[in-house]
């Protein structure tokens, strides 16, 4: 099944300086790596992360660089944004001028996706990796100066890390525990210091055991009640 092809449309300018639309076409659905065995297929992301992360994210990183006027996207000036808000106006613009129409939110909206990501791709079927670029992207649109954003859009292994470290913290074992299991199976103690590899069989190594701790749990009989004393 062939995936469903978008198209951007841009205005260029020809050979003997005529205005002339072009479609450039964008997969939304982008080819990928075929998985592994044990590779679980990434998920989109849930409507509670949208509504309290991704939106309002993106509406602080829309006021502090542009505005509406007269039903007209204007930028403000000076814009904390630089390059980056640059590059969304441009893409935002060429798509409504290509429809013959004025640039709407959305529009923005969806050029951030593309400078974020590199392809266009709705909002609703992100990953938390690709969560993690947009957001990253949202901060620099804040403050194009910002250090952690702008590494971690460069390399969007520091974002797998950071998701990484935070499973092993939160998987529900002791400190201890959680060395000791790294140790029979990475062969070091140190789980901080594994690649993000070693890190996510760690995590899936410890999931497996909470799962099988939960279901001894619901499989062990309920104790007894004591029964009270008459006298």
């Amino acid at each position: 099944m062939l995936a469903p092809c978008h198209f951007l449309r841009v205005l260029v300018t020809s050979a003997c300086g005529a205005a002339v639309i072009q479609r450039l076409p964008i997969n939304p659905y982008p080819p990928t790596k075929p998985r592994t065995k044990n590779q679980k297929p990434r998920t989109p992301v849930t409507p509670l992360q949208r509504t309290r992360l991704y939106f309002p994210a993106w509406g602080k990183a829309f006021a502090a660089n542009w505005s509406r006027a007269s039903g007209r996207v204007v930028p403000v000036s000076p814009q904390p944004g630089g390059e980056w808000a640059r590059k969304i106006e441009v893409l935002a613009e060429q798509s409504a001028a290509a429809e013959f129409r004025a640039a709407s939110v959305d529009d923005y909206r969806h050029a951030s996706h593309v400078v974020g990501l590199g392809r266009a791709k709705s909002s609703k079927a992100l990953s938390n990796a690709d969560l993690d670029r947009v957001l990253n992207l949202f901060r620099l649109l804040q403050d194009a100066d910002q250090l952690a954003p702008a590494m971690a859009l460069a390399d969007p292994s520091t974002d797998e890390r950071r998701r990484l470290l935070w499973a092993v913290s939160k998987c529900g074992f002791a400190q201890p525990y959680i060395e000791t299991v790294c140790r029979a199976t990475q062969g070091t103690s140190e789980w901080q210091g594994l690649s993000n590899r070693s890190l996510g069989l760690l995590v899936a190594t410890l999931r497996k055991r909470q799962a099988s701790r939960q279901a001894a749990a619901a499989k062990r009989p309920p104790a007894e009640a004591p029964c009270p004393d008459p006298f």
